[in-house]
């Protein structure tokens, strides 16, 4: 009984013609292709959606051909307390404030007491001053211009063409003042904003006869920003408000018809003094950096709260493209005139591109990561590393 229960059933025999046991096998090599095609289908369309990130990872990632024209290796201690200034070094550190050519050859030394120093550079020109106390300098054509002894601390500032500074003062009691200075170093005038709030961020406009002041305003129960126009002699040109939804402003740009565009670290408005309405407002998840070229500007941002930043064109209308993808958490965004180029910086890449080129994305890798630039009338690039000052040359 237990061997014939364990006694495995004879195979049927199969007794239908060849052509049917072909047919069968037909039918299971068809279903067998049917599946592979669809499987090569589903890669494909999934490497199609990834296909415009992984480009730009590889543009990213490619170098283009780096000249080094001048190279002068620094200790940390004086790169953390150094920028560069046009084709020079400028340095700041036991109480010295000092110019020095990429040879070491001294240009000049200042004696400035500053607890902690700041230094702001645009046009060509520096100011350090203290944030902590009163003293600041204005450097200019390579030498000290002036010295000014402000009411409380440094807070900001905007430098013109002309040789005037807008220089924010920063009061006790979250009280600040604002302070047209002639390139003599001379006071033209100084705006209070005791009622209307603070100060954040001052500029120039791009014809240099006016200034505007981005000014948080906090009386009330809820947050707004209020941007206001002045002329030269302190006459107030304009005002628009919004409110401070998206959070803080403060970036402060002007494009060629001399328009505000203003920024939050997720907002985006441009103003027309003329009109009550915004331009455009347009919201992003995260703006690291932002610049403006004629009437377009041009960012660091994300639409979605992940890791994926791109290199955004907003053109006067707000229109917005996408010019690159990925480029990931860059800083230091800038524009120069001079190659027409604009520039970011991710770790130890440099990279630039062409404002009227969108397949011009160019990169340039250094030693260590790169901690400031200046791009030079020459088209020359004077770069701080992490290991010292590179003085660089990209096609």
């Amino acid at each position: 009984m237990n061997q014939s229960r364990n006694k495995r059933p004879a195979k049927p025999v199969d007794n239908r013609p060849e052509s049917w046991r072909e047919a069968i096998l037909d039918r299971r090599h068809l279903a067998f292709l049917g599946i592979l095609i669809l499987l090569v289908l589903a890669l494909f369309v999934t490497f199609i959606l990834l296909l415009p990130r992984n480009q730009a990872k590889q543009a990213l990632r490619a170098s283009t051909e780096l000249v080094t024209k001048e190279k002068r290796d620094l200790d940390a201690h004086i790169l953390a307390h150094a920028q560069p200034l046009s084709d020079n070094i400028l340095t700041y550190l036991g109480g010295e404030l000092r110019l020095e050519s990429y040879t070491g050859q001294q240009i000049f030394v200042h004696q400035l007491a500053a607890q902690s120093p700041v230094s702001w550079i645009e046009q060509g020109q520096a100011i350090v001053a203290d944030r902590n106390g009163h003293n600041l300098v204005l450097i200019q054509d390579q030498a000290v211009a002036y010295e000014h002894q402000l009411d409380g601390s440094f807070a900001g500032a905007s430098l013109s063409a002309s040789g005037q500074a807008l220089i924010i003062d920063e009061l006790p009691n979250d009280k600040a003042k604002v302070h047209l200075i002639a390139s003599d170093g001379q006071r033209i005038l100084s705006l209070g904003f005791d009622k209307t709030g603070y100060p954040i961020t001052v500029s120039f406009t791009r014809d240099g006869k006016a200034f505007d002041v981005l000014i948080l305003n906090s009386s009330g129960s809820t947050l707004k920003t209020v941007v206001r126009r002045y002329d030269l002699s302190g006459s107030l040109l304009g005002q628009r408000t919004l409110e401070a939804e998206n959070g803080l402003f403060f970036g402060l740009l002007h494009d060629n018809r001399d328009l505000p565009i203003i920024y939050s670290p997720s907002q985006l408005v441009k103003l027309n003094f003329d009109e009550e309405s915004p331009i455009y407002s347009l919201d992003f998840a995260s703006i690291l950096g932002a610049e403006c070229v004629g009437s377009n500007l041009y960012l660091i941002a994300n639409t979605q709260n992940d890791a994926y930043y791109s290199l955004y064109q907003v053109d006067g209308e707000g229109q917005v493209s996408e010019l690159s993808n990925n480029v990931g958490r860059a800083k230091l965004v800038n524009y120069s005139t001079n190659t027409n180029k604009l520039y970011f910086v991710v770790n130890n890449v440099l990279f630039s591109q062409k404002v009227d080129d969108q397949t011009s994305l160019r990169s340039a890798s250094l030693d260590a990561e790169i901690l400031s630039y200046q791009v030079l009338p020459n088209g020359h690039i004077n770069v701080l590393t992490g290991a010292g000052a590179r003085m660089i040359r990209t096609p």
